[in-house]
């Protein structure tokens, strides 16, 4: 999901949409990052623990991203998914 994020903001590529729930604040917010001008990549990726509440996952992870503007910044996050078939969407992300 984080490369799929990289390639729509450097490329306008937004198959990473297809990751997400349609309709959801996450899908709108990434959706219009989509283009921003910004060369933007990964410099770690780390995995931590995934629960399961109801019909909800969560996945905590720390990216670390460079962008030409900002830098590089590591943000902490927990990714909330659900199955959508056989595979998973994201919903929301806090």
């Amino acid at each position: 999901m984080i490369r799929q994020k990289v390639n729509l903001l450097n490329n306008n590529d937004t198959t990473v949409l297809n990751l997400m729930k349609k309709g959801t604040d996450l899908y709108k917010e990434v959706k219009a990052e989509a283009g921003n001008g910004n060369s933007t990549a990964i410099e770690t990726l780390q995995i931590g623990e995934i629960r399961q509440a109801g019909t909800s996952y969560f996945v905590w992870v720390s990216e670390k991203i460079k962008d030409s503007q900002n830098g590089s910044a590591t943000d902490k996050k927990i990714y909330e998914m659900e199955a959508a078939g056989e595979s998973m969407r994201i919903v929301n992300s806090y």
